[in-house]
Order: structure tokens, then C-alpha cells, then sequence
């Protein structure tokens, strides 16, 4: 893929312009060797100044891209996570494969991995610390939103709660 845009103010392709900038900088109007350098400038910017301006450019889209993902994933993980629970009676309740899900969805789905829920599509290809991290907080914001029955509570329900740690959450979880 050649960088090919054109400037504003001119006709000119962005390769040919900054070609005869470098040319103009460089080679002196009497030089007897002239053609060469220019030939020379021409091939450095076609073989290594281009691909790497291509370069920056893609991993700089493919970032903004990625975090514009990683966005989404945390929006479609909180809309998940905050669905009320079914008022649907106890026979519709029972006949539910995932009654517990179905009962109370903030409770079951805290359990599962926030990455494994499967909120988005092409969530391997994200940064996965980040996404880890981003789907995580959301996870927290959801739960600390909502709020808990202490009482009835699990350990993965517990952890995701503002100020208290892994270890805290075990011992609320061995003492009731």
C-alpha cells in the first residue's frame, strides 16, 4: 500500500513533494553528481521512509481501533451485567436451564471470567491487559452500582466491591 495523499494547497502527491523538499536540501543546483542523488533520494524514500511512515501510521489506527473495541466490549459487559431479574413466575423459573442467571444475572455472571462472557467479537485481538483491566472495572462499577445482599453473597460477588480485598471477601464469606 503506497502512502499516497494528496496535499491541499497543490496537485502533487505527498511522495513527490517531500522528495523534492529532501532534493532541494540536499543537492546543490551545480553538483555534477545531481542525478544520482536525486535517483538516491527517491529510492531511500520509496524503500525505507514510506513503509515506515506507513508503518507508524497503521499501529498508531490499529491502537485507536483497539481501544475504540476494548469501549464497546465495557458498554455491552455493563448493559449485561445490569439487567434486572426476572419478575417471567416459579414455573417459568424452574423450566430454565440457567435459572440462577435468569434470577439474578449480576450474582452468576460475576463468577465467569469478565472476557469469557462474550460481549464482543474479536476480543483475542485486543490488548488483553487492557481489556482486562477495562472489562474488570466495569465488573466493579456494575456490582458497586447495584449493590449486595452481604448475606447471600459469593466470594465473586464480594471481590468486585469497592475497598474490600480477596482476603476480606473470603472471611465475610466464611462467616456467614
Amino acid at each position: 500500500m503506497a502512502l499516497f495523499i494528496m496535499k491541499q494547497d497543490t496537485k502533487m502527491p505527498v511522495e513527490e513533494e517531500a522528495q523534492k523538499y529532501v532534493t532541494g536540501k540536499i543537492v546543490p543546483e551545480s553538483d555534477s553528481k545531481e542525478d544520482e542523488i536525486k535517483a538516491a533520494i527517491v529510492d531511500s524514500y520509496s524503500r525505507l521512509i514510506s513503509p515506515s511512515i506507513e508503518r507508524e501510521i497503521r499501529k498508531e489506527l490499529t491502537e485507536k481501533a483497539g481501544d475504540g473495541a476494548i469501549e464497546v466490549f465495557g458498554k455491552n459487559l455493563k448493559q449485561l451485567l445490569m439487567q434486572p431479574p426476572v419478575s417471567f413466575d416459579v414455573g417459568q423459573r424452574s423450566a430454565a436451564s440457567i435459572a440462577r442467571r435468569v434470577q439474578d444475572p449480576l450474582s452468576e455472571l460475576v463468577k465467569i471470567e469478565p472476557r469469557s462472557i462474550g460481549v464482543g467479537q474479536y476480543q483475542h485481538d485486543m490488548n488483553q491487559k487492557k481489556l482486562a483491566e477495562t472489562l474488570s472495572g466495569v465488573v466493579e462499577d456494575a456490582v458497586n452500582s447495584v449493590g449486595v445482599d452481604l448475606n447471600t453473597a459469593s466470594f465473586s460477588l464480594l471481590s468486585y466491591i469497592s475497598g474490600i480485598s480477596q482476603t476480606v471477601a473470603k472471611n465475610i464469606v466464611a462467616a456467614a
